[in-house]
């Protein structure tokens, strides 16, 4: 789930002394490139998947400030790494063979022996990174869903332009972030309940009551030796608003929230916020939705690398999925 602490969780991860964790590469999700018909890349899909790997910005790794940065590995390396990962590789190789070849030499240019991978929107592709990495262990993170839609509704982008602003204001509309939260968090109960030895289910709000205990318990569900000279000291990063004073939901997003997502959160285990509902505000709401289908169709045009059409189609599948 975005907004859920995963940068946080990643940062943690890559201060451990023998993990990789860098995100988000997009590999499995916006920017997968479909194998042929025998499950592999042939040599010209292999050049549009090393073009996905080197456009990515892999702001988790590099851009978002905090600790827990690599510290050998700049974003400028990143050409070496992706070239020396394709090196061995040519025509037919199957997607696990390329992503895993990536991040081997991710961490081996780091000087780890494990890595992690980070990119939220995962999540809706986890069968697919099943078919093709039996053995994946998936780590989600979910969070309480008013304060999600405050920080989704908030947030401005690491990059804190007026520009990367403009581009998360366009992007919001109450009815999309509640869809957003409901789909994560279903998906996440359903991963769990179908993969159970394979997922652990965490929350945002462990982060603010005891880190120490959620990173020693995500550490042995990876199966990675204790460091307790990493464990966390600090809580808060790439937070929404910056330590200033938090605004304040309106009645149209918590009556898109309860009306989008009310099952979906008392199955997640928390409360539904009652609130009387501004008539006006709500109708403003859905007269603004077509403008802001618009808008939401030409900005993932823009983000997204790999096939836009296959992009919808697997989200409005999730979507029912989600419903159902």
């Amino acid at each position: 789930m975005p907004r859920a602490g995963t940068t946080w969780l990643c940062h943690i991860l890559n201060s451990h002394d023998d993990v990789a964790a860098f995100g988000e590469t997009l590999f499995w999700g916006k920017s997968y490139v479909e194998p042929g018909p025998d499950g592999c890349y042939d040599d010209a899909a292999l050049q549009k998947v090393k073009a996905s790997l080197l456009a990515a910005d892999l702001e988790s790794t590099f851009v978002i400030p905090g600790p827990g940065l690599m510290k050998r590995v700049r974003r400028e390396d990143l050409p070496r790494i992706v070239n020396r990962s394709f090196e061995t590789l040519e025509g037919p190789s199957a997607p696990s063979v390329v992503f895993t070849s990536f991040a081997h030499e991710m961490a081996r240019a780091e000087g780890k022996s494990h890595w992690v991978e980070k990119t939220p929107h995962h999540l809706f592709y986890a069968d697919r990174i099943l078919r093709h990495l039996p053995e994946a262990r998936f780590v989600v993170m979910i969070r309480e869903p008013y304060s999600f839609m405050l920080s989704y509704k908030y947030y401005r982008g690491h990059e804190n332009t007026a520009a990367c602003s403009e581009r998360f204001v366009r992007r919001y509309h109450p009815l999309a972030c509640a869809l957003v939260w409901r789909s994560s968090s279903r998906a996440a109960e359903d991963l769990a309940r179908r993969m159970p030895y394979q997922t652990l289910v965490a929350r945002l709000e462990e982060v603010e009551s005891d880190p120490v205990n959620l990173v020693r318990r995500v550490r042995a569900f990876l199966l990675l030796p204790e460091d307790d000279n990493t464990l966390p000291a600090a809580c808060k990063v790439n937070s929404a608003f910056g330590g200033g004073e938090k605004p304040h939901l309106s009645d149209s997003d918590i009556a898109w929230m309860n009306f989008v997502a009310g099952s979906a959160i008392e199955s997640a285990g928390y409360e539904r916020r009652l609130r009387s509902s501004d008539v006006y505000d709500v109708c403003r709401s859905i007269a603004d939705l077509p403008a802001w289908v618009v808008r939401w169709l030409r900005d993932t045009k823009q983000t997204t690398r790999g096939s836009l059409r296959r992009h919808l189609w697997d989200w409005l599948v999730q979507q029912r999925k989600r419903f159902t």
